[in-house]
């Protein structure tokens, strides 16, 4: 069994959520070591099982996982023995100021209440140029159609999310929207998905695409 298959059980079969999976990771990594983001201390908001971050920790960083739900702490941890997993809220992280060189939030942000909040706090347990790694989805795209929960699912744009980021010390040094194919693709259309993506951006529509990567780092404020 794969590492993606023990962790999502039956969503395992549709190809193309192994495909996005993947994707966002190394994304992920590739960004990390692009920006040279030192490989210490991780801390994962919002993180459930701890499936993004395993690989991390795997590799010698030391990951910390913060959920609010403990039945997916619980079961993170007997997936990720190695991980550290802590009950808590994005929006009043139990940790110590300058505590992490990584901060990851990852498809989160929209279902905390006060999202503005939570990357404030993402920025004090950051020290001064720590990586904030976030991924949510994109209001510009066909996402607006099927929010389950409009009341608690929110949905971001690339120059919302750059005005809270500025307001919470925050440079954002990458963003770009992301082309994830639907659950329900076909496993032999997930060949041309890379080639559509680069097409749809060279027309000046990766607007339209369903997710929204940034990378941004933590600019040290006068007082620290």
């Amino acid at each position: 069994m794969s590492r993606y298959s023990e962790i999502h059980g039956k969503s395992s079969r549709l190809p193309a959520r192994r495909f996005g999976y993947y994707h966002r990771l190394n994304l992920i990594r590739d960004t990390l070591k692009a920006y040279s983001t030192p490989h210490t201390r991780l801390l994962d908001i919002g993180s459930a099982h701890g499936d993004y971050v395993w690989d991390f920790a795997q590799e010698g960083w030391e990951v910390t996982c913060l959920d609010i739900n403990l039945e997916r702490l619980k079961d993170g941890k007997q997936l990720n023995p190695k991980i550290a997993f802590v009950s808590g809220d994005g929006q009043k992280l139990p940790f110590s100021s300058h505590s992490f060189d990584v901060v990851t939030i990852l498809n989160t942000l929209r279902y905390i209440p006060a999202p503005s909040q939570a990357l404030l706090e993402s920025s004090r347990v950051l020290r001064g140029g720590g990586g904030l790694v976030l991924i949510d989805h994109n209001k510009l795209s066909l996402d607006t159609l099927w929010a389950r929960n409009p009341e608690v699912m929110r949905l971001f744009s690339i120059r919302g999310l750059r005005q809270m980021l500025s307001q919470s010390n925050f440079q954002i040094l990458k963003a770009k929207y992301l082309f994830i194919p639907p659950a329900s693709t076909p496993r032999q259309c997930l060949g041309i998905v890379p080639k559509l993506g680069v097409l749809l951006s060279s027309l000046g529509l990766s607007w339209i695409f369903p997710e929204i990567f940034i990378y941004a780092v933590k600019v040290e404020a006068k007082n620290e």
